[in-house]
This record gives structure tokens, C-alpha cells and sequence, in this order.
């Protein structure tokens, strides 16, 4: 199945976020970004859009989805996530080029798709089910980072798709790990002997 790659050559992006973790600064103390790790889908002429990962979605939204859909069987709560207070339809983020409809990265892909996301949970596939969208205006999300809101990481499977319970920690984590390396041009030991 072909899938389509969005549009982040415009050159009024001063950097290209899409599938870039944004781990919400910790002065950042409510609001629906309180603590949230977003996985960034598309950045465009348009926009931001992208998906909160560490906000689990409650037993109504699955039990909702699985009364709806009549596919073959029902799909694990755990797989349920809040994408973002932004409405918008209900998508899978997954690892299977095979049923893509939207690349996001190398490895990551989105579908909306009914049968293609019963497709990923009668082969047990790596997938999560997002409810809703979260979204910035062009520039806006720039600012944000340049303000400290936000900081960026590079994605990996782990942190799309791994336990969320304590990801917003886990990405502060690694966030702080790559300052020393990146910024501060520290050796791997010396940061070693730091967080140990």
C-alpha cells in the first residue's frame, strides 16, 4: 500500500520537528500539557499536529470503540491513548509499512482506517490507538521551544510504543543526558559517573 509523506520543506520552519518527542517542561504545571510527551506527526505550511503518548484514554473510549466497530475482537484498553484536547478522527500509530496510509518517519506510520487497524490487532501487531490530536499554529510551537516549554528529542519505538506510566520522567531523563553529551560536549563516562 502506498502512503504519503507530508510537506515540511517549507522554508519558513526554522526546524523540522516531525517525528521529534516534545517533553513538556517541568515549569510547565497544568493544563492538558502538564507532564505530556508528543509525539510530533506532521509539521507543514498548515501547522503542528501531533499526539500526547503518556495519556492513557479511560475504559469508555475502548469499550466505545470496540461496541462500534464490530471488528473480530476487542482491542486492549492499555492500547488507548488521548491524543490531545483537538478533536479529530480516530487513528493508529504503528510500526507496519504494509498497512500505512501516512509516514511519519522511517519505521512510523499512521492509519485511520477501520480494517487496517483491526488488520494490526488480529496479527498482534505494535500499535497504539489515539483519540484526538494536539496542534500549533505555524511558528507558534517554535516559540514555545525557544521559551523553554518544551524541549525536543529524537523519537524512538521505545517511548512511542513502550509502557507510558513514567515516560514523562524517562524523557526528562534522556533529555538531560543529551545536553551534557550535545551542548556541553561532555564524554559518555563523565555523564555516566553524574546519573550513577
Amino acid at each position: 500500500m502506498s502512503h504519503t509523506t507530508p510537506s515540511s520543506s517549507d522554508s519558513s520552519l526554522k526546524f523540522n520537528l516531525q517525528g521529534q518527542l516534545l517533553v513538556a517542561s517541568p515549569n510547565m504545571i497544568d493544563g492538558p500539557f502538564s507532564r505530556a510527551v508528543v509525539l510530533v506527526l506532521q509539521q507543514n505550511e498548515s501547522g503542528t499536529f501531533g499526539v500526547v503518548l503518556n495519556r492513557k484514554a479511560d475504559e469508555r473510549v475502548s469499550n466505545l470503540w470496540n461496541g462500534v466497530t464490530g471488528l473480530d475482537g476487542p482491542i486492549d484498553q492499555e492500547l488507548f491513548r488521548m491524543g490531545g484536547p483537538m478533536g479529530g478522527p480516530v487513528f493508529a500509530v504503528h510500526r507496519s509499512e504494509g498497512v500505512a496510509e501516512f509516514l511519519v518517519v522511517p519505521g512510523i506510520f499512521v492509519t485511520a482506517n477501520t480494517k487496517l487497524i483491526n488488520y494490526l490487532a488480529v496479527r498482534n501487531e505494535t500499535f497504539r490507538i489515539f483519540v484526538g490530536l494536539s496542534g500549533w499554529q505555524v511558528g507558534q510551537l517554535e516559540r514555545e521551544i525557544n521559551q523553554g516549554i518544551w524541549f525536543k528529542l529524537p523519537a524512538d519505538g521505545q517511548e512511542i510504543f513502550g509502557n507510558s506510566d513514567c515516560l514523562w520522567e524517562t524523557a526528562l531523563y534522556k533529555y538531560g543526558r543529551n545536553v551534557w553529551r550535545d551542548v556541553l560536549k561532555l564524554d559518555d563516562r563523565f555523564i555516566e559517573a553524574i546519573y550513577n
